[in-house]
């Protein structure tokens, strides 16, 4: 099997990143691999997903400006998030014939990657049937929001490590108001967000029963 694994270093935009995930989504269709995933971090963005309520965006958009925030309305499934630095971003550009998965299925999956991430550090995460996502101490570390075309999915996860959280306070995180949004941080000292995006890389891994290549961004 011809699976990819690419880590963007700098951060990126989020039109850039979907741009890339479109390029890397017809590198798949085509069958130049069986899939790639793309590992990264945002710039400073809110996105709106398919079933957002811009009640959810409590501010407006000439103070995103001013945050210097940028707003981008999304085909992805779900409500309104935060993605920025210090959040580990993963984009799986996956066949879902190829796992024999539903769409649903893949999201669990989605869900138990960070799940048995988290638990490298001893911390017990959990899913929650009325909410997308990964849930540690009633709180939400990790929003998911997907979508497929063609039997091939495209956007992913957002992990929240050294996340900045008060630019959630922007908006109510997935539409949510009951919860508060963590980070790793929250519950470890001394975090490195390059170590962790291997711990992830490896829990896809294993999570998906694949293995993966590394590839620099300029060869795929």
């Amino acid at each position: 099997m011809n699976y990819k694994v690419v880590r963007i270093n700098e951060k990126i935009s989020y039109g850039d990143a979907l741009n890339l995930q479109h390029k890397v989504f017809d590198l798949v269709e085509e069958g130049k691999y069986d899939g790639v995933l793309l590992i990264l971090e945002h710039k400073h963005v809110l996105s709106m997903g398919i079933r957002s309520n811009y009640d959810n965006l409590l501010v407006t958009k000439q103070m995103l400006e001013d945050k210097d925030v940028e707003f981008f309305e999304t085909d992805r499934g779900g409500d309104i998030t935060y993605h920025g630095p210090g959040q580990i971003i993963a984009y799986p550009i996956f066949k879902l014939k190829s796992f024999n998965l539903r769409l649903s299925d893949y999201m669990h999956n989605l869900e138990k990657v960070v799940i048995d991430t988290l638990s490298t550090h001893g911390l017990e995460a959990y899913q929650r049937k009325e909410f997308p996502g990964v849930w540690v101490d009633n709180t939400k570390i990790c929003a998911i929001g997907v979508r497929a075309r063609k039997y091939i999915t495209y956007h992913g996860l957002a992990y929240n490590v050294t996340t900045d959280k008060s630019y959630f306070n922007l908006i109510n995180p997935c539409g949510i108001t009951d919860f508060k949004v963590s980070s790793l941080e929250d519950f470890l000292d001394n975090i490195d967000i390059e170590k962790e995006k291997e711990v992830i890389i490896n829990s896809f891994t294993k999570v998906f029963n694949i293995e993966f290549e590394e590839m620099t961004l300029d060869k795929l």
